[in-house]
């Protein structure tokens, strides 16, 4: 710890730590006594167990490296969130961190209240980390409340909504209509078919591989399935009618004018052709609404549900059985108990019974 007088400003520089294990802290001061101060208090609050100067990129280095044991998509994530929190509040060291620049950071975000939560818990989860390191005893943020998130169940379109978003789409956004009918016609997330690439394309056992691309990068990240949920898709015909009509000089499947991928101005034109049907909620509804609808139409349909799972890429039964509520009407109920054999040789319905049905 030192304190020594700038020459050419004037102003007096306090410093404690070395640096060589990213604890080094500067600060400038006006007054000599300011100086001391602040060395007096670093010294109480280092015996005191805390070390509130570490460098932000040392902690963060040692806490995406706790995380090499979850998904890597998971770490993917995390390093994302948190790497736009520092830049944007160009945070240096663990005490610059506190709740006035956490409530800035998700002032200016845009997501659903769900996902501000989610992103603000991992800022909260390097904090945690820094406390079992033994950098700071407590975490600023503790009392920070989470924002209220909405409580409507994950919304599906119906057949005749899906219906009109792809014809309206086919006539005022003709670059996107191809991606729209792929992802309703296979479940996939926007950035698989973003990522699709001619290679990935079997027109003659009809099937679509979706799989981890880390040579392609979306928004600057090379591309990983979600969970490692690399998988087999087959094709229907009229997706593979539609696919026949490509150019496939070119390595994507889906590109603009300029022959590149769509990711850019995909949420855009998803939304600039939903204001143009007569879908209700249209504010509930997202580019992903279309493989909740996959899913659900093919739950309806009496798909078993651990083929819908598996070619939904989802991790376990339980992810797939949530979307359960979308296949209850009466209707549908009837059909599938019917589907059983004939256990007994009880009695039989009544014809005229059997005619109401």
């Amino acid at each position: 710890m030192s304190i020594r007088k700038d020459t050419k400003n004037g102003k007096w520089i306090a410093q404690i730590g070395s640096g060589s294990n990213g604890t080094r802290k500067k600060k400038s001061f006006k007054l000599k006594r300011e100086a001391e101060y602040w060395v007096e208090l670093s010294k109480q609050k280092m015996k005191s167990g805390d070390n509130p100067f570490i460098d932000i990129e040392v902690l963060l280095e040692g806490y995406l490296s706790s995380l090499s044991g979850n998904g890597e998509g998971h770490q993917r994530d995390c390093r994302i969130v948190l790497e736009d929190f520092i830049k944007f509040n160009r945070i240096n060291t663990l005490d610059h961190i506190g709740v006035s620049e956490v409530l800035k950071y998700r002032d200016k975000l845009t997501n659903s209240h769900r996902t501000i939560n989610k992103k603000v818990g991992y800022i909260k989860s390097m904090l945690n980390y820094a406390i079992k390191r033994g950098y700071v005893q407590t975490s600023p943020l503790g009392l920070l409340d989470k924002l209220k998130e909405s409580k409507y169940e994950q919304r599906a379109l119906s057949e005749n909504e899906i219906s009109e978003f792809l014809r309206v789409a086919k006539e005022t956004a003709p670059i996107h209509y191809p991606i729209f009918v792929f992802l309703a016609y296979t479940g996939c997330r926007r950035n698989e078919g973003v990522s699709l690439e001619w290679e990935n394309i079997d027109l003659v056992r009809k099937m679509v591989s979706i799989k981890d691309k880390p040579h392609i990068k979306i928004a600057g990240i090379p591309f990983r399935c979600k969970w490692g949920s690399s998988r087999v898709i087959p094709l229907r015909r009229e997706l593979i009618a539609l696919l026949k009509t490509f150019d496939q000089a070119s390595s994507w499947v889906f590109m603009n004018d300029l022959g590149n991928n769509l990711y850019n101005n995909f949420y855009r034109a998803f939304k600039r052709t939903l204001a143009r049907t007569s879908i209700i909620r249209p504010e509930e509804v997202h580019p992903h609404t279309l493989r909740h609808s996959w899913v659900s139409h093919m739950l309806k349909s009496g798909v078993p549900i651990q083929d819908v799972s598996k070619m939904a890429g989802h991790r376990n039964l339980a992810t797939t059985a949530k979307y359960a509520h979308f296949i209850g009407d009466d209707k549908t109920l009837h059909f599938n108990i019917d589907r059983l054999p004939e256990f007994t040789d009880g009695p039989q319905m009544d014809p005229e019974d059997d005619e109401a049905e």
